[in-house]
């Protein structure tokens, strides 16, 4: 343009009626592929949500929506609870299967599927959801609390009732739920945790990252530094109204799971130090309910100067493959444990990256040690995070000649850095996903952390990071407000930047 700005976009194309459309060359959007498309299938008990999650999903990502609790109804033209009184619940489920079977040859592509509480109930059923899976479909389990589906379930006066306790129900379907899915999505829904007019938001953030429409990650490409902020809080609850101040500045967000302490004495798994599955699960959706940010999931062990015990390898790799299931964008994978299960996760990543890591105080820049450490993140990784511990400057200096000799033929996004006072120098210059604290949090996550405001301090102290001068020009502009804005987001983040009016009607007077 003459402003000398790059515009970029799509020219309207003409449908068969002659009439504009925004539709486009599928080259162009890389993202029209058959696993995209494929047809998205809810699970999960009654109550807990699926239709109306399900019709508002559809409406949010331009597909169609069948509910197979009506297409059964419509298709043999009477009401559930009129089959069921005249032909039994065994011959419902095989016809409710007949019809699954049905619904996935017609309807592959392009819908959101939901279906009925027990189509887990038969063996033929759960095989079908399965080999729906095997051939890359999604299969969401929508989970709500339990106390709340019974809440519901009590108000119901049109679906059959439950001929047993709905808490018998769940216990005896929530095995199923899980081998017949490949995701879950946790609904919150109980009354003040959240605002309920903007929380279906985040199931189709869900939905588009699970089938690779919107992953949204970082830019591994970009010349920009980048920071991930580590969460060090026990329960994200008590701040989830500081999120957005702790966020400033940052491209990502790090859920430390060790660090979670569920202080619900009744809370079922709770063992070896490890809060229960479904604390963790609510810990992850009221963080992406909270932030649009991807969320960075780690279980640090002991080992590696986290809190998980280090005995509990098998338990710390479950918590991984659930993370995949809950859609989590990154994955934090300790390098050294058993090669069997590192494999078996990251063959069964779907779009989550993996970050392998590895934290080692005593790791030498220099050694032939961290070359084998290097490689072996390299092989498993979609990033690489090498963590060792300064004892002098010259250990940061060591680590900078380290990554400039990696090779360039098959690159990686790598976070190398120090800990302690002495290492603090290593953060202040690495350039992707540097973690970071954040004034508010109850603690830093590492030693020598430092926030953002404390790095771009330190950048621009050093010569990395040069002053620089923003304008509004024009007239009238005295009275407009994007100094106080702009300066004041340049004092928060620590930059050395400052914004001011330039009063003029001439626009040659702004020319250099």
């Amino acid at each position: 343009s003459e402003l000398g700005i790059k515009l970029d976009g799509y020219d309207l194309v003409k449908n068969q009626n002659n009439e504009l459309s925004a539709e486009v060359n599928t080259t162009i959007l890389p993202y029209v592929l058959s696993e995209q498309d494929a047809s998205i299938i809810f699970i999960g008990m009654r109550g807990v949500g699926k239709s109306i999650l399900g019709k508002f999903a559809a409406k949010a990502l331009g597909r169609k929506y069948v509910d197979c609790d009506h297409y059964f109804e419509t298709t043999l033209s009477t009401t559930i609870p009129e089959f069921t009184s005249k032909h039994g619940w065994e011959a419902f489920r095989a016809k409710e299967f007949e019809l699954l079977t049905s619904l996935l040859k017609d309807c592959s592509s392009g819908y959101i599927i939901s279906c009925g509480g027990g189509i887990v109930e038969t063996p033929s059923s759960r095989d079908l959801l399965k080999k729906y899976i095997r051939e890359k479909g999604k299969v969401v389990h929508i989970v709500r609390n339990i106390k709340e589906v019974v809440k519901c379930l009590a108000k119901d006066t049109i679906r059959p009732v439950y001929g047993e306790d709905p808490h018998d129900v769940w216990k005896r379907r929530e095995g199923w739920y899980k081998e017949c899915s490949n995701y879950e999505y946790v609904s919150l829904t109980a009354k003040g945790d959240i605002d309920l007019s903007e929380w279906k938001h985040d199931l189709v953030r869900f939905l588009k990252f699970i089938s690779g429409r919107d992953t949204n990650q970082v830019d591994t490409q970009s010349q920009q530094k980048t920071f991930f902020v580590s969460l060090t809080f026990p329960d994200i609850t008590p701040a989830l109204h500081h999120i957005n101040e702790i966020t400033y500045g940052v491209d990502a967000v790090e859920l430390r799971v060790d660090l979670l302490c569920d202080n619900d004495s009744q809370a079922s798994n709770y063992v070896n130090d490890i809060p229960s599955i479904d604390y963790i699960s609510r810990q992850v959706a009221l963080v992406r309910h909270s932030s649009k940010l991807p969320i960075i999931f780690t279980v640090r062990s002991k080992g590696q100067g986290g809190r998980f015990p280090d005995n509990q390898e098998k338990e710390m790799f479950s918590l991984l493959k659930q993370a995949v299931k809950w859609g989590c964008e990154y994955i934090d994978l300790e390098i050294g444990g058993l090669t069997d299960l590192i494999s078996d996760l990251v063959e069964n990543k779907g779009h989550s990256k993996i970050i392998a890591s590895w934290h080692d105080i005593s790791i030498k820049w220099d050694s032939e040690e961290i070359q084998g450490v290097y490689r072996t993140a390299h092989k498993y990784g979609d990033i690489i995070k090498l963590v060792g511990k300064a004892k002098t400057i010259n250990d940061n200096f060591k680590l900078q000649e380290f990554v400039q000799s990696l090779s360039v033929e098959n690159p990686k996004p790598i976070i190398a850095i120090n800990m302690g006072e002495e290492g603090q120098l290593s953060r202040i210059l690495n350039q992707f996903l540097t973690p970071v604290t954040h004034p508010l949090l109850p603690s830093k996550a590492a030693p020598g952390q430092l926030s953002v405001r404390e790095i771009n301090q330190a950048l621009h102290l050093i010569g990395q990071l040069p002053s620089k001068k923003y304008y509004i020009f024009g007239t009238p502009v005295s009275s407009s407000l994007s100094p106080t804005i702009h300066n004041t987001g340049f004092k928060t983040l620590g930059l050395p930047y400052f914004y001011d009016i330039f009063e003029s009607q001439d626009v040659e007077a702004v020319k250099p």
